[in-house]
């Protein structure tokens, strides 16, 4: 038994189209004071004109919603009814409401739209919208809408509702859209939509429907968008679509259909999209979508499907976008879209075509074909690409003459083949080119002229290529190249008039490499330069003068090589570096002026090196670090102005080191910081006003120490601590030291 509350909160809004004012009505706020709301949890909101527009109704602990709820005030034209418990509506509830043209109840436990056998909302004869998503309804039951001739949108998404008996929609003449999207129906039957004949839209996405009566959509001929996805249909009747010759959207994806019957499509010539993904259907009947010549966007991915029919696609003149992608596909005649003059997009990726993929395409268009994830080693491709990715295949060679007839082409990615050559002149016709990827593949060696006729090209991605050397001149007519990728190969050194040419270069990667050494002259013109990575390779030392005039670097990584030492000029020209990584290396000595000038670094790690001191001036200008991470060298002192001028400072990281003690003034400024580690050093005892201005700490690590005892008073301060770790310590009894509260 339903156990009824007091009335908890009824919220008032209003909303108005021109201005409004806060000041509710004097006597609509004294009826809200007479009433048994709670004066704090009412909100009254009048239009300028002094009418109620929108009346919102929320958090009431009642079972069923009666017109008493409404004494105070009228004149609504939209009521919202939103986060209750109501399940049940008296059948006089809106009967001062009769000019109501929005009603949302959405998000309560109503289950039924009668109460006597009488509708709850007959007297709402200009109601245009109605949303009852989320609330408990099992049924609709015939009559539940009675008398809203005018209801153009009704909204019963994210119910409960098993069925929709015959009847249920009669006098909803006037609707346009139904949405009953995410709901437990598993059957349609015949006229249930018989009364909604000027429908538009219908959703019933996210149902448990099987099958239908061939003849459930009879009649809806203004029906211009239909969603059955995300049910379990597995079977579709040839004629089930036969009426909805106006249908421009069918959603038929994610089901478990096998089978699509030849004419199943055959009324729906002003189809516009189409998506039947994500299936089991094994085959394309030629004719399939012969009669869809309005057709815009077919989407068949994620199917079984072993082959597509040269015809397959001919009669569909207006179709811009194809994917076949994730199927089962062994063969594409060449032919199969050569009709298709306004193609823009082919995703033909994880099939399992093999040997030699063919393929002809319009002239006229420009066309993105995406072909990774299959198995073939050649190719011929004639038409007009702007995109092409042929990535996961396996392509052993590129020729002179693969891209001959590609002068358009604006992007290529062949990364991840098994290419061991790639011809001087494989590029030479693509003018256009601005992208290209050939990552991971074993090619070892490029010729000097290799990319000569790519002025514009922007991106190019070389990484674990097995390259050993890199030609002086390879990249001389890339004046525009912004992002270049030469990582994980197998170069020892870098001509240093390498980049002579890119003055437009913005990201470089040179990481996992064997490079030794890096030319002080490396980086002169590349001024554009904002991401430096040089990460694990075999650099002993970094030349003075190498970053000098890198002003827009902001990002430097040089971490694991086997740097000794950081002397005093070498970040000297890299004033808005930000970010930079030195860990790992075998660096016993850091320089007092190291980072002097570097206003703007906000994160520098210098972990698992040698290092050994750290001057008191070491940070001084980095007045915004907000990360130092100093884990697993060998400190062994902390100077008391170490940290001074860090205020910004939000993590720092000193476990692993040989501190054994800790200076009670070193972290004084470091109001900001939110985790400190100590862990693993030799620290026997810390002054309790060490901690005293940590008040935003929220993590403190001071594990695998030699702590005795925590003096009382040590940690009082720390009022947002979160995390406190004493574990491997030498201390015995705790209870003498209180945490802040």
């Amino acid at each position: 038994m339903y156990e009824s509350r007091p009335l908890a909160a009824v919220i008032l809004t209003v909303v108005s189209l021109l201005s409004y004012d806060v000041t509710a009505d004097d006597k609509i706020s004294a009826c809200i004071q007479r009433s048994a709301y709670d004066p704090e949890q009412i909100q009254l909101t009048t239009a300028g004109n002094g009418t109620t527009s929108v009346l919102t109704i929320s958090d009431l602990h009642e079972s069923t919603l009666r017109n008493h709820v409404f004494n105070c005030v009228s004149d609504v034209y939209e009521l919202i009814i939103t986060n209750n418990e109501f399940s049940a509506i008296d059948k006089d509830a809106f009967a001062k409401y009769q000019q109501l043209t929005s009603l949302n109840m959405s998000q309560n436990a109503f289950n039924t739209l009668l109460d006597d056998g009488k509708p709850v909302l007959r007297t709402l004869k200009h109601l245009l919208c109605l949303d009852l998503s989320y609330n408990q309804f099992r049924v609709i039951l015939p009559g539940s809408f009675a008398a809203l001739t005018n209801l153009t949108k009704l909204i019963l998404t994210n119910n409960q509702i098993e069925s929709i008996q015959s009847g249920a929609l009669e006098g909803l003449a006037a609707l346009e859209v139904l949405d009953l999207s995410r709901n437990k129906i598993n059957y349609l039957q015949f006229g249930v939509l018989r009364h909604v004949k000027g429908l538009k839209f219908a959703s019933f996405k996210g149902n448990q429907l099987v099958n239908f009566n061939r003849r459930v959509f009879h009649g809806l001929r203004q029906l211009e968008e239909l969603d059955l996805s995300a049910n379990r249909i597995v079977v579709l009747q040839e004629s089930i679509f036969e009426s909805l010759i106006n249908l421009k959207v069918l959603l038929l994806n994610d089901n478990a259909l096998e089978i699509l019957p030849d004419r199943l499509f055959s009324s729906l010539e002003k189809l516009e999209y189409l998506s039947i993904a994500n299936n089991q259907i094994k085959s394309l009947q030629e004719n399939l979508f012969s009669t869809l010549t309005s057709v815009k966007f077919i989407n068949a991915q994620s199917n079984m499907v072993s082959t597509i029919s040269v015809e397959l696609f001919k009669y569909n003149i207006q179709l811009e976008e194809v994917s076949v992608s994730d199927n089962l596909i062994n063969f594409i005649h060449e032919d199969t879209f050569r009709y298709n003059k306004h193609l823009k997009n082919v995703d033909i990726t994880n099939n399992r075509i093999n040997s030699t993929f063919s393929l002809k395409l319009p002239q006229n268009n420009s066309v993105n074909l995406y072909l990774s994830g299959n198995n073939f080693e050649r190719f011929n491709i004639q038409g007009n690409v702007s995109h092409l990715a042929m990535c996961n295949n396996s392509i052993i060679e590129v020729k002179g003459s693969d891209f001959k007839l590609q002068s358009h082409l604006n992007s290529l990615f062949l990364d991840h083949n098994s290419i061991r050559s790639i011809a001087s002149n494989a590029f030479s016709d693509l003018s256009q080119l601005e992208e290209l990827s050939l990552n991971c593949n074993p090619v070892g060696q490029l010729e000097s002229s290799t990319f000569e006729n790519l002025h514009l090209l922007k991106v190019l991605d070389l990484t674990d290529m097995g390259l050993r050397v890199v030609s002086g001149d390879l990249f001389k007519s890339q004046s525009h190249l912004n992002i270049l990728r030469l990582g994980s190969n197998l170069l020892h050194k870098i001509s240093e008039d390498i980049f002579s040419s890119n003055v437009e270069l913005q990201y470089l990667s040179l990481e996992n490499n064997k490079i030794t050494n890096l030319g002080s002259n490396l980086f002169t013109n590349t001024p554009n330069l904002s991401s430096l990575y040089v990460h694990d390779n075999d650099l002993e030392k970094l030349e003075d003068g190498l970053f000098d005039g890198l002003d827009k670097l902001t990002i430097l990584a040089l971490q694991n090589n086997r740097l000794f030492e950081i002397n005093n000029r070498v970040f000297s020209g890299v004033s808005n570096l930000e970010r930079i990584g030195l860990h790992s290396n075998s660096i016993y000595k850091v320089s007092e002026n190291a980072f002097r000038g570097l206003l703007l670094l906000k994160v520098i790690h210098l972990y698992d090196n040698r290092i050994k001191e750290i001057s008191p001036n070491q940070f001084e200008d980095n007045l915004l670090l907000e990360e130092i991470v100093l884990r697993g060298n060998l400190i062994d002192d902390l100077p008391q102005n170490t940290f001074r001028s860090l205020s910004m400072l939000k993590i720092l990281d000193l476990s692993g080191n040989n501190l054994d003690k800790i200076d009670a003034l070193v972290f004084e400024n470091c109001e900001n910081l939110k985790e400190l580690w100590l862990a693993e050093n030799k620290i026997k005892t810390i002054n309790k006003i060490t901690f005293k201005t940590l008040t935003n700490l929220e993590m403190l690590d001071l594990s695998g120490n030699r702590i005795i005892e925590l003096k009382p008073g040590l940690l009082e301060n720390l009022r947002s601590l979160k995390s406190l770790y004493l574990g491997s310590n030498y201390i015995f009894d705790v209870g003498s030291f209180q945490l802040a509260p």
